[in-house]
């Protein structure tokens, strides 16, 4: 249940996708006027709270280096400029790339099945999933998919 082009592998990402929104939140626990002051506090609360900890919290770095973005403009033409024209090995074929599949992967892809025991592996999954979703959470799900597989084929 990945947001595209969002998550990862993270232990944060891991622990959102596991537990129900309601448990998370995201609240400011002071104001600072500089970034100097912001990265200094962090930095101390990491420390002081030991959220370096896997058994504690989820902050893998020291704090203080993370990006605050959003991007300036600038940086943005500075990052569009340096990716124009590169084409993206993992995204072959998609809407995005600038080379298209070949007709025998193509025709591979096409012909390509799961085995029973992945059929299976897939179902235990999806049901342990959805066991794990609300009634409301599980429709919204439907209701997005419905809405991609839509948006796919046209």
């Amino acid at each position: 249940m990945r947001a595209k082009g969002r998550g990862g592998n993270s232990r944060l990402y891991h622990s959102m996708r596991k537990h129900p929104k309601e448990v998370w939140s995201v609240e400011p626990l002071m104001e600072l006027g500089t970034k100097e002051e912001l990265d200094r506090w962090e930095r101390l609360l990491i420390a002081a709270y030991d959220t370096r900890n896997p058994e504690i919290g989820y902050n893998i770095c020291r704090g203080g280096e993370g990006f605050t973005g959003p991007h300036s403009e600038a940086t943005r033409i500075k990052i569009s400029k340096s990716q124009t024209g590169r084409s993206n090995p993992w995204a072959i074929g998609n809407k995005n790339s600038s080379k298209p599949r070949s007709p025998e992967v193509c025709k591979a892809l096409s012909e390509r099945r799961h085995s029973e025991a992945t059929k299976a592996k897939l179902a235990e999954a999806t049901r342990l999933q959805n066991s794990r979703m609300t009634p409301e959470q599980h429709a919204e799900r439907c209701a997005r998919m419905r809405a991609a597989k839509k948006a796919r084929l046209s």
